[in-house]
């Protein structure tokens, strides 16, 4: 065989969009739906899966760390609300708050390390 693969994956934006369509369907207009495209949607292409998902109507997005939320940010993807499902390491609270990621808190002592990344976050950019 010529060919350096014998198999590959056809991704289909519009198979996406149905998939996420079909979801809201049983769940009802009230519900808001998360798009999870961790480690990299599954290999599909985080940044690319997101914007399909966007273009549905998806409001949140679901990641499993930090890192996968910034690069979603650094892909352009703004308009979003993304959810940490990870939780987040003390040296990644900065992080938090310049990408405006949301972390699922797993203990108290995440709870503490938010709490003071608001604080910090607050005393850079105060509300005015």
């Amino acid at each position: 065989m010529t060919p350096p693969y014998r198999c590959y994956v056809v991704v289909s934006r519009e198979q996406i969009a149905l998939n996420y369509r079909n979801v809201r369907s049983v769940v009802g207009p009230d519900v808001e739906v998360a798009g999870v495209v961790k480690a990299d949607a599954y290999g599909h292409g985080a940044v690319e899966v997101s914007r399909v998902l966007l273009a549905e109507g998806a409001k949140w997005l679901a990641v499993s760390s930090v890192e996968e939320g910034a690069g979603l940010r650094r892909g352009g993807i703004r308009q979003a609300r993304i959810l940490v499902m990870g939780g987040f390491l003390p040296y990644e609270g900065e992080a938090l708050v310049e990408h405006q990621l949301t972390p699922v808190v797993h203990s108290l002592d995440q709870m503490r390390l938010l709490e003071q990344c608001g604080r910090a976050s607050e005393s850079r950019f105060p509300i005015i």
